[in-house]
């Protein structure tokens, strides 16, 4: 609201006055009035997202048996069932049953070093993929399954990738203080390597298939 306070001594000029301000406030209303915007209603709908697809591989077979990881530094297997895409989780099978059937008393607390290969054109581990590692602690009572989640690794997978382990904590010596399952291969469907720790050099795990494990990967 607009005051005015004016004093005047001529009628005529007063008379003049009010009907400029009655003018002004008309034009004043009119010119609202023109440029109010009405809105019609909106409505806003929240679009879904499409889940991602997620792949697993298992690595097993009808013939395991565990391995003396203190003669591995590091072990490793090549994963190519896989399309591409983002690992999220994987199993490994620690501290089961030995080949004879018998279970060894002697487990110790470990700790296992999660690992990451590129792989070249002739199916030799490349580089290992930095800052990609895990540390695992595996306790002395832990027996079968034990899930990895590598999330959080961002670990990217092109199609081939080597996955490997490698044993922190082992003294080399034939001691039988902690296993990692592994599956046969009579028919040569998988590769695994060990590295030398004499040489540095790659080479076929005796007997060894591959590491069992079951791989789950975001595409």
């Amino acid at each position: 609201m607009l005051l005015v306070c004016v004093t005047l001594n001529k009628p005529n000029l007063m008379k003049y006055l009010i009907i400029s301000l009655w003018g002004l406030t008309t034009c004043y209303a009119q010119n609202i009035a023109k440029d109010t915007l009405h809105l019609d209603q909106v409505v806003i709908t929240k679009s879904r997202k499409a889940k991602p697809k997620v792949a697993t591989a298992n690595y097993r077979s009808f013939c395991t048996y565990t391995s003396n990881a203190a003669f591995m530094s590091p072990v490793i297997t090549l994963v190519d069932r896989l399309p591409p895409g983002n690992l999220n989780k994987i199993t490994f099978f620690f501290n089961t049953e030995t080949s004879s059937g018998q279970e060894p008393v002697n487990f110790q607390d470990q700790e296992v070093e999660l690992l990451f290969y590129h792989v070249n054109d002739d199916n030799t581990p490349g580089n290992v993929i930095e800052h990609a590692s895990k540390i695992i602690h595996v306790s002395k009572d832990h027996r079968g399954k034990f899930p990895v989640d590598v999330s959080d690794l961002a670990v990217y997978n092109p199609g081939r990738i080597f996955i490997g382990l490698r044993l922190l904590s082992a003294e080399r010596k034939f001691e039988w203080n902690f296993h990692i399952a592994c599956i046969c291969d009579e028919f040569n469907n998988y590769v695994s390597l060990i590295k030398r720790r004499e040489t540095d050099d790659w080479t076929r795990a005796p007997g060894l298939g591959a590491i069992k494990m079951l791989i789950t990967s975001i595409e």
